[in-house]
């Protein structure tokens, strides 16, 4: 996982989809993001997607529900 820390506050919002729900947990909170989960296993989804600025104390939603990592490119 890449941490981007950016100017004024913002970071930048990591891919998660691939990663276990307590993986996901770890990455954000680096960030000073925090999470909405839905789910259990491996994430399926994120909102904002990768790439997105937030403010810190920001939310990520993310979804997960495979029990195996899902194929991502």
């Amino acid at each position: 996982v890449l941490v981007y820390l950016g100017a004024g506050g913002q970071v930048t919002v990591p891919q998660l989809v691939g990663l276990t729900v307590s993986q996901a947990a770890v990455a954000l909170s680096k960030l000073g993001l925090v999470m909405h989960v839905s789910g259990d296993g491996y994430v399926v989804e994120q909102e904002p997607k990768e790439g997105a600025k937030l403010p810190r104390g920001a939310a990520v939603a993310i979804v997960a529900k495979e029990k195996t990592p899902p194929h991502t490119m």
